[in-house]
């Protein structure tokens, strides 16, 4: 991904369709896509490094 990463933030309170949709039980939550599916699922504060891991894909 690297320098094409994009970033976004959902309120699931707000969106329960999409905390239902893509599994969401807990918050925070980070999923990663590529090429609209969810490559990477990551549940719970995490550091930097291991974010950056995530997104070298």
């Amino acid at each position: 991904m690297g320098s094409n990463a994009k970033v976004g933030k959902c309120n699931v309170t707000e969106n329960m369709e999409l905390a239902i949709k893509y599994g969401v039980s807990a918050v925070p939550t980070i999923l990663v896509f590529q090429g609209g599916e969810v490559i990477n699922r990551q549940v719970g504060a995490v550091p930097k490094t291991q974010l950056q891991e995530m997104l070298a894909v």
